[in-house]
């Protein structure tokens, strides 16, 4: 006969079964917070998605995919690409439209965009046959043609620029009223490219035109690679004694993956950067960081092959702003003024914000960038000594209005027809 059971063993087995329960009202309540964190993030997509939609056009609500052609994450360029070395161009490319293993990536042939002006009004832009900015045009040069190719970023595609309103449109019109001979200005201009990307579009794009003058316009992008701190792509400077050291890589790259998946992880990502600020420390750091050797390495590419094959070279320094002073201040203040100012700043506060910053790089970058011009007896094109006086065509820090355009049109011009037309 068994023993009769005492009132303890009874209740055994219920108390065994309170942990499971409770483990199972813990996962229940994660499940839904979960499910609740992503309704609303799923909900904060599809707002920022449909807001940029409205501002840029129809083809931000598929960001991320491959029916989106953007010219490969910003944050992820300017962290990333000025550092990198140019990679072989012989390696296979992409479809006709993109050349991502050469660190640039074109538009669709014939595609509309939409782009907004320095006014705040939309409009529809056109990309080419080729997928660039500008007229359709033929790999075959024609017969007693000159052809130019202006090669830069997003002042060279002119953004916020229509369709005749850009400097390769205005260049074009300006030697072709100048000369007999003809001219034909082929627009290269990415927005976004660093010096490296520019290399290697140069390469693949550029040479096999047959060029007979090539241009370059630009340094803010070499510039403004941010190493910040207080950014997520600059959080390893910060644990670097921690734990989270060891699994930054890891992270980083499912972080990188996700904002380029994301707009709404891509807009917080670059108001993080936007609102960084950095100490004396940190500019002096940042100015010692090598931009400038990469940004000439990779220009004196570009200028030993066009030596190589008889091209004319003409760079152009960049004119730049910090937005320390009002636009409606600026006319009259010069390049070398607001540098000055900006130093006084960060004498006054102890810190700078990262368009200051960028502006204290760009400064050294160009510095570089003009004795480097000399030494190799460049016909350097100053267009911030050209535009000192006018700053105020630049609507936003770099991008010009269309009369800037002209202005920068016509020093290009200028310095083309002195060594092409006789």
């Amino acid at each position: 006969m068994e023993p009769p059971s005492s009132p303890s063993d009874e209740s055994a087995p219920a108390s065994g079964q309170k942990p499971q329960s409770r483990r199972r009202k813990y996962v229940r309540r994660l499940v839904k917070v979960l499910a609740i964190g992503l309704l609303c993030f799923v909900s904060l997509e599809v707002a920022t998605r449909a807001f940029f939609a409205l501002q840029l056009g129809p083809r931000a609500l598929v960001y991320g995919t491959p029916w989106f052609r953007q010219e490969i994450s910003v944050a992820k360029k300017k962290a990333q690409n000025w550092k990198s070395d140019v990679v072989d161009p012989t390696v296979e490319a992409g479809p006709a439209h993109e050349n991502v293993v050469l660190e640039y990536s074109k538009y669709f042939p014939n595609e509309r965009k939409q782009d907004v002006d320095p006014n705040g009004v939309s409009f529809e832009l056109q990309i080419n046959n080729n997928g660039f900015r500008g007229a359709d045009y033929s790999q075959e040069k024609k017969p007693g043609v000159l052809r130019v190719v202006t090669l830069g970023a997003s002042s060279t595609f002119g953004y916020g620029s229509r369709d005749d309103e850009t400097y390769p449109i205005y260049l074009e019109q300006a030697l072709n009223e100048e000369c007999e001979t003809e001219y034909e200005v082929i627009n290269l201009g990415i927005p976004h490219l660093t010096s490296a990307s520019i290399l290697s579009l140069f390469e693949a794009e550029a040479l096999p035109l047959d060029p007979d003058v090539v241009t370059f316009y630009e340094g803010i992008n070499d510039s403004s690679a941010s190493t910040s701190t207080f950014s997520v792509e600059g959080m390893k400077h910060v644990v670097r004694h921690s734990w989270v050291s060891a699994i930054y890589d890891p992270l980083i790259g499912i972080y990188r993956a996700t904002r380029d998946r994301s707009m709404l992880v891509l807009l917080v990502d670059n108001m993080i950067q936007s609102s960084d600020q950095s100490t004396r420390e940190d500019v002096d750091r940042y100015l010692v960081d090598g931009r400038s050797e990469n940004f000439l390495s990779n220009l004196e590419k570009i200028r030993a092959e066009c030596e190589k094959r008889d091209i004319v070279f003409i760079p152009a320094s960049q004119q730049l702003k910090s937005f320390l002073i009002p636009r409606d201040e600026i006319r009259g203040v010069s390049y070398e003024e607001e540098w000055r100012l900006v130093n006084q700043a960060l004498d006054d506060k102890g810190s700078v914000n990262i368009n200051e910053l960028y502006f204290l790089a760009h400064r050294e970058l160009m510095l570089d960038y003009k004795k480097w011009a000399v030494e190799k007896q460049l016909p350097l094109v100053d267009m911030i000594e050209r535009l000192d006086g006018r700053r105020d065509v630049l609507y936003s820090y770099v991008h010009l209005t269309p009369e800037g355009n002209r202005l920068v049109a016509q020093e290009f011009a200028a310095a083309i027809l002195k060594l092409t037309c006789f």
